[in-house]
């Protein structure tokens, strides 16, 4: 491999870091700008999600809040503006606000734990169980938590507002984030709410799988694309290139776009399924190889080197070469037409004196 120089673990490093934030933030704006409101508005998203947090209004597991202001100027608390407890009308008026602010709205109790005891917290969660008709895995979480006897009452010695209060609040919010979880939820209404629960969430993973995806598309494919040497903003502030593990030069578009290829499906949507595995070995292939290929790399048959003096002209030397080449083969082909063109001047007097 000529004019060829490894890039440093240090730089490649940096490199992927910077593309990455970029790439985040790119997918944030996006998301934001672009996927959001066309996705929201042709799955009637809003519509949905307010049926949804009503249902979950039905049944305790939200509450409506309002911010207040907070003796800690860097903790955000809220108070109850509406609860499990206020008359009929009452909440069916709140159900139905515009909320139009980011002061108020629906939140679970846990977003909104810092301004209740752990006992109306506690029952809180006791109310969802019971409206969706199972008081037995409520029990069952209070006596695997440690802290109740068989009766339901606190242990000797449990003391719930000093040393234990960190584990019992850890607790309520499992068991409270658990919630949703419940086979007994999953039948609430002939399962419509857990239904419409899974729309959300899938609608949600779909605006944010495009984002990245566009992110990756135009960061990690079209500008290298269009570089010269190749290489995405991280590599270009850290002053690398990709190119050809066979011979050193700029990669070619099409080894691009496979080793763009290899990297998402491979290395970003295999990794989200197992657990990051791909990733990890691709990175350890890195460090450990000669050529600090990684396993688009490989596959690509690329690799990322510095750039030098010498291989900012990797790709004008390859240039050079075909154009010289292909000078000869020009020269072959006029000088062929002078050589058939003399034989015809040279056999021309012999064909006058066959004439006279």
């Amino acid at each position: 491999m000529k004019d060829y120089k490894k890039a440093s673990l240090f730089k490649r490093f940096a490199a992927a870091i910077i593309d990455l934030i970029m790439a985040f933030l790119l997918a944030v704006i996006v998301l934001s700008y672009v996927v959001n409101p066309i996705l929201l508005s042709a799955t009637n998203f809003e519509e949905k999600n307010a049926r949804y947090n009503s249902d979950l209004f039905d049944v305790y597991y939200l509450v409506y809040v309002q911010k207040v202001d907070s003796t800690d100027p860097e903790k955000i608390e809220y108070k109850i503006v509406c609860d499990a407890d206020s008359p009929k009308e009452e909440i069916e008026m709140y159900k139905n606000k515009e909320i139009s602010s980011e002061d108020e709205g629906f939140a679970s109790l846990n977003l909104a734990y810092i301004n209740i005891s752990f006992e109306k917290y506690e029952y809180y969660i006791n109310k969802f169980y019971v409206s969706i008709g199972d008081t037995t895995s409520f029990k069952q979480n209070k006596l695997d938590s440690g802290f109740y006897n068989e009766d339901l009452s606190l242990k000797e010695g449990i003391d719930i507002t000093s040393k234990d209060k960190e584990a019992y609040k850890l607790f309520l919010d499992e068991t409270y984030s658990s919630l949703l979880k419940t086979e007994k939820f999953k039948q609430y209404k002939n399962g419509e709410t857990y239904a419409l629960s899974e729309e959300l969430s899938t609608i949600s993973s779909v605006g944010a799988y495009s984002s990245y995806f566009i992110a990756f598309l135009v960061l990690y494919l079209i500008i290298p694309l269009i570089t010269r040497r190749r290489e995405t903003l991280g590599k270009k502030l850290m002053s690398l290139q990709v190119v050809s593990l066979k011979d050193g030069t700029i990669a070619s578009r099409k080894s691009m776009v496979l080793r763009f290829g290899c990297f998402v499906l491979i290395e970003f949507f295999f990794s989200l399924i197992l657990y990051y595995i791909p990733l990890i070995g691709s990175i350890a292939l890195m460090v450990v190889n000669k050529y600090q290929c990684s396993l688009h790399d490989y596959i690509a048959n690329t690799t990322v080197s510095e750039v030098t003096y010498m291989s900012k002209y990797a790709d004008l030397d390859k240039k050079i070469k075909e154009a010289k080449e292909q000078e000869e083969q020009e020269s072959m082909i006029i000088d062929a037409e002078f050589i058939e063109k003399a034989e015809q001047e040279r056999n021309k007097p012999l064909e006058d004196n066959k004439e006279d």
